[in-house]
Formats: C-alpha cells, structure tokens, sequence
C-alpha cells in the first residue's frame, strides 16, 4: 500500500470513549440511561475532533508518490467539466492551461436552459472542446458522467465542477501515485478562492481548515474519500464500477471501491481552488443536499460496508461517523426533550460535565491557527456557529426527506452565469 495505514488512532479514541462510558454509565441511575446513552454516543465525536486536531499538527508530511515508471507512451487523461445550468469561463480556462500533453478537455452539460446550452456551445467552438450532452437526464451528476466515460477512450478521468479551477501541473503531481495498483484514485486539496466579500471571508475560511484537518489525516488513519471534483480517476476503474445515482455518488463510490479492494490518496500539496455559496441561498441548498446524501448512503451503503471483510475496522469507523454527522444531529431534539423530562444528576460530576461541553465546542478547534488575531477568531467562530445552527431544522427536515426519498440539489451558484455573460 502506498501510504501507512495505522489504527493507533482509532484505537485511541476508542479506548478514552469506552472508559468514559463505562463511568458514566456505572454510576448512571436507571432513570437517566436514555440520556446518557445519547450523550455518550456524542462523546465519540468529540473526541474524534480532538484527536483529528491533535494529528493534524503532528503530521508535518504527507506521502509522497514513488518515481514514475510509466511505459514509453504517456497515459491518456480525460478532464471532464460538468456543469448544468451553470458555467465560469475562468474555471474552464484553469483546465485548458493544464500542461499536460496526452489530456482532451470534455465539457459535460447537463443544462436544461437554452440560453446557457448555446453559450457552451459557442466557447466549445472557440476553444476546438467536446460537448457531450445526453437526451435524457436520469441520476443527476452521477448519470452524466456515467453517460460520458461510455464515449470517451482514456486511461483516467479527472473530474472538475463548473467553478473550480485546477492547477497548472494538475495530471503531473497526481499520476505518479497510481503507479501503486491499489490506488484507484487520487483526491485533491482546496481552497477557497472567492472571499470577495463579508460573508464568503467569514465563512470560506472553514472550506480551508476543513480540507485542512480533515482530509490529510486520512492517508495514515482512515479511509481517503473521492469528494467529488479536484479528483482523479483510474479510468478502467470508474468504467467497471461507475457512479451510483444517487445523491452523494462521490462518497458511495468510494464505499464500493473500498470493497474491492481498491483505495485513494490525498494529495495535500496539489491544491485546486472551489468557490463558497455567494449566499444563504446557496449555502442552505447545499445542506439541504448534504442531508439528504448522508440519509440516503446510510440506507443504500453503509450495511454492506461496515459488513465487507476488505475494509480494515479503523476505516469502517472512519466513514461511518463522517456519513452519520448530520443525521446524528437531527436526532438532538430528543436528547432535549428527555433532558426536559428527565432532571440528570450526573451533571454535578465535573468530569462528565467537562467532556459533554468540550464536545459541543470541539468542531471549533480548528479555527486556532488562523492568523487573524483573537477577536477575528472569535468573530469567524461565531458567525459560523450561527450560520450552521440556523440549518438545524433543515437538518432534521431533510435528513429525514433522504431516508424517504432523496433528491439531488444543485449547489452552484446561479450568479456564475453572470461571469460568462461579463465575458461578452
């Protein structure tokens, strides 16, 4: 395997969080276990932000790809730019200066207005690029380009969403890591690229601290995850197994993968830059969808994966709390009524008060290293924490609407359109 897999991590947490319950729940009265059982079921997320925290400072390098053995004649790339009604001119010009020779640049319009088709078509023209575009659309993102690696005859496929941009030698930092055959994809790092006004500078920074923390702790302690875009693919891969259609087709891929055996790498230093919701809007459509995915792996995907004997039990945990995040948090509200109904004593055990609170503000330790001075950290965290908590009835709503029926969401921004237009 190309990067060091180790389940000291895991096995950390889990031996903190088992001693914690077996404290709490030995001097629990009866009365309070549903409360407890709840809390302490929290606890293990605490403590696993703590612990990303605490290795992602201690991680100073990440691996690097081996020498590059390839044979005489260089792969052949695929970079697919998927848009549906919605396009940046910008972001596609970061593909048609990627410097790699053996790459076709593949536009894949998924867009229903006419007026943006047209304008696609035009820049199409101008830059000698692939349309493909199919006559019916059935499973979102995931059936375009499904639909798309039918057409095309390459050897990997890079995947980029209408308003990211990727850097110049892209395909040549991320090549050499498949030169371990396990590896059957590598995801990028990000940044946020648009903090041109309040909002996006307050919020994008978590874009960045999340890739950050947690992402790079993965190629040692957990399972790597395509997330969608800034990624590249085995193309034999990804013609074998496909996209599920389903809402989070990103994460679901790399459930079956895991499966069969095949892995990813996070690439730390090849950074791509992607765009923040410009508004509320936008930034409550992608909950909305992120909700919805996360229901919708649990029912469909995660069984059969924590039940797969090729996926080692440090990664069954990792994935596992990373898809239950939103749809835990829906489950609040009870923990609120019954804390109502029923008056806990162990809240006078400072220990267990002590670890409930450094749970709930363990997500924000990863705003420490901002250089901005203290009142600005204090003034990012707020804002986030405000900004995110007003989707807690979202939260709920949605997380249940993808255990029903889930439905996929566009999350780009509509004001993209407006850069191409700005361009004419």
């Amino acid at each position: 395997m190309l990067t060091k897999k180790s389940s000291k991590f895991w096995f950390t947490i889990s031996t903190i969080w088992l001693c914690l319950a077996l404290i709490t729940l030995s001097i629990t009265p009866p009365s309070e276990l549903p409360i407890w059982a709840f809390l302490i079921i929290f606890w293990f997320y605490g403590l696993f932000n703590i612990g990303v925290f605490i290795v992602s400072h201690i991680i100073k390098s990440e691996p690097k790809p081996p020498a590059i053995n390839y044979n005489p004649h260089k792969p052949r790339v695929a970079v697919l730019y998927c848009c549906y009604n919605d396009f940046n001119e910008e972001a596609l010009q970061s593909l048609l200066n990627l410097s790699y020779d053996e790459k076709e640049i593949i536009i894949v319009d998924d867009s229903t207005e006419k007026v943006i088709r047209n304008e696609i078509d035009h820049i199409a023209t101008k830059y000698g690029i692939k349309v493909i575009r199919r006559q019916e659309r059935k499973g979102w993102k995931a059936g375009a380009i499904n639909n798309a690696i039918e057409k095309i005859d390459c050897d990997y496929v890079v995947l980029a969403d209408s308003d990211e941009m990727l850097p110049k030698d892209f395909i040549e930092q991320t090549l050499p890591y498949f030169n371990v055959p396990e590896v059957a994809f590598v995801q990028a790092n990000h940044e946020c690229y648009n903090k041109e006004n309040e909002w996006t500078r307050l919020l994008g920074v978590g874009v960045d601290l999340h890739w950050k923390h947690y992402q790079g702790y993965r190629n040692r302690y957990g399972l790597v995850q395509i997330l969608g875009h800034g990624v590249i693919i085995r193309a034999e891969v990804l013609k074998r197994f496909k996209f599920p259609e389903v809402v989070s087709e990103d994460l679901a891929l790399t459930f079956i993968l895991a499966q069969h055996g095949f892995r990813g790498v996070f690439a730390k230093d090849v950074i791509c830059k992607e765009a923040f919701p410009t508004n509320y809007s936008a930034f409550r459509r992608r909950h909305k969808k992120w909700c919805q995915g996360s229901a919708e792996l649990i029912k469909q995907y995660l069984f059969s994966f924590v039940c797969s004997k090729n996926v080692r039990w440090f990664e069954k945990l990792d994935a596992a709390l990373t898809t239950m995040n939103l749809p835990l948090i829906s489950l609040f509200p009870v923990f609120v009524v019954l804390s109502t109904l029923i008056k806990p004593t162990c809240y006078s055990n400072p220990l267990l008060l002590a670890m409930s609170i450094l749970t709930i503000v363990s997500p924000m330790l990863i705003f420490h290293d901002l250089k901005e001075g203290f009142w600005k950290n204090i003034k990012i965290i707020l804002i986030n924490t405000l900004a995110y908590g007003s989707l807690f009835g979202l939260s709920i709503i949605y997380t249940l609407k993808g255990f029903l029926k889930a439905n996929f969401l566009v999350t780009s921004d509509r004001s993209t359109l407006k850069i191409l237009i700005s361009h004419w």
